[in-house]
């Protein structure tokens, strides 16, 4: 009788045990679910493959922008669900970027978007973030933080492409106009010039730059509100920090003074590059 009672102890200890393993099972299942769901990374750099969470870094992204730290938050909004997106962009490059652009693709067709800081682009499907306002200098980052709405509860970020550009163009003298008003003048001919930059080639520009040779008996002597170097006969004239962005039809002014021995000089030899 002993035994039969000591054997039923032991069975019902045995069973209490699964039942608490069983139960803290389910209990870790259900904390690493609501984890993964609410919180996913990524994390270095990535080409076509898939990383950390399932998405994927498309494969011509731009190498130096790498993203982190992907956080990702959702609710019931009426009909909608509401989705908030943020994460960090960080350049790891050795280049100063005054532009970029991350599209991101996702599973379902998106209705509305609420972002901070940056313009953007919806297209159905795909999200266009595009920078106007900040630059991303070599080893900074900045935070991305958006929420967008889908008719979905099972929106999914399939992909992400990572863009910045170096390139500059030529523009039509026509559409990117620039204009030099002789403001003042000195008796051993120093003239100084308000110069007034036009936008207009139906684009965003982030960067411009005029390159000036100037004539044998002219020489630069000081210049504002830009970034001035000479280099031989030629004088370079960049945008500085906080003017390089120009809206269409945006208009940016610099100021200028030459030392000539031409009367009444107005520069007319110059070419124009901008992105």
């Amino acid at each position: 009788m002993k035994n039969q009672v000591c054997d039923n102890m032991r069975r019902k200890n045995k069973t209490n045990t699964f039942f608490l393993l069983s139960l803290l099972c389910l209990l870790l299942v259900g904390v690493s679910y609501a984890y993964l769901s609410s919180s996913l990374s990524i994390k270095g750099q990535v080409s076509g493959t898939f990383n950390n969470g399932g998405y994927i870094i498309d494969k011509e992204s731009n190498p130096h922008l790498q993203i982190s730290n992907l956080i990702i938050g959702k609710w019931k909004d009426g009909n909608q669900y509401k989705y908030q997106y943020k994460f960090t962009i960080s350049n790891i490059g050795d280049t100063d970027y005054d532009n970029f652009k991350i599209t991101l693709f996702f599973n379902n067709t998106l209705t509305s978007i609420d972002i901070w800081n940056y313009s953007y682009e919806l297209q159905d499907k795909n999200l266009i973030v595009i920078n106007k306002k900040l630059d991303l200098k070599k080893g900074q980052s900045l935070e991305v933080n958006f929420i967008v709405g889908s008719y979905t509860d099972s929106l999914l970020l399939n992909k992400i492409k990572n863009e910045a550009s170096t390139a500059t163009e030529q523009p039509n003298p026509e559409n990117f106009i620039v204009n030099f008003k002789k403001t003042n003048g000195w008796g051993n001919y120093v003239y100084q010039y308000d110069v007034t930059l036009t936008n207009k080639t139906g684009k965003f520009i982030t960067y411009w730059q005029i390159d000036m040779p100037l004539p044998a008996t002219t020489k630069y002597q000081s210049g504002w509100s830009a970034v001035f170097a000479v280099n031989g006969n030629v004088l370079t004239i960049k945008n500085a920090s906080y003017n390089g962005r120009m809206d269409q039809n945006g208009q940016v002014t610099f100021g200028l003074q030459l030392e000539t021995s031409q009367i009444d000089f107005i520069p007319k030899d110059y070419s124009v590059v901008i992105r």
